[in-house]
């Protein structure tokens, strides 16, 4: 029998630890079951992948029977498919108990930079920098694609939002940006 690999003893280890610390600290326990839905969806696209790999290696090989070698790889190799399931879903639980541990950030951690990030934001990103800001996700999103589908799904996603903060932006520059809050200071110099 195979030795397991080192990295999976550890793995375990962050996971449970990740788990036990949200379950003990969260205020509020609505939250981590909705996020335990992501699960099913995550090992879907695992098994997609897989299926996509096998479909690209049968084709590559042009073998002349591929469910009848399908059918033989899933008989011989149920220890590795076994094996490979179960650590994707520990990654599927890792990434979970992240999610749990990273809303407890909100509760123990106040945000006091804020308002002085948000200043800074307005004065990079306001006018002059947009369009590099463009160009720079639209770079992004290119080399995402180049290097893989997630890395391009991440890229593109953050050129809708980027392009979706501009438009927002713009219509926080044309009502003012005092206007935003009634009462409330303003974050950034007006742009008049």
């Amino acid at each position: 029998m195979k030795q397991a690999p080192a990295w999976l003893v550890p793995s375990i280890a962050v996971t449970g630890i990740a788990v036990v610390t949200a379950l003990l600290l969260i205020p509020n326990s609505g939250g981590l079951l909705p996020a335990l839905r992501v699960l099913p969806p995550w090992l879907a696209v695992a098994a997609l992948i897989a299926c996509l790999y096998g479909f690209g290696r049968a084709a590559l090989t042009r073998d002349p029977a591929p469910s009848q070698s399908l059918r033989r790889f899933l008989m011989t190799e149920r220890r590795r498919i076994t094996a490979t399931t179960l650590i994707m879903l520990l990654a599927g639980l890792n990434m979970v108990s992240f999610m749990w541990v990273k809303t407890l950030l909100n509760h123990y951690v106040p945000f006091w930079a804020d308002p002085l990030l948000a200043r800074a934001d307005f004065r990079l990103f306001a006018r002059r920098w947009l369009p590099v800001a463009i160009i720079g996700w639209a770079v992004i999103t290119g080399l995402s694609i180049a290097l893989g589908w997630h890395y391009a799904s991440d890229g593109i996603v953050g050129s809708l939002a980027a392009l979706g903060t501009f438009a927002a932006f713009s219509k926080l520059m044309q009502r003012g940006a005092s206007t935003v809050r009634a009462g409330a200071p303003a974050l950034a110099p007006q742009l008049t």
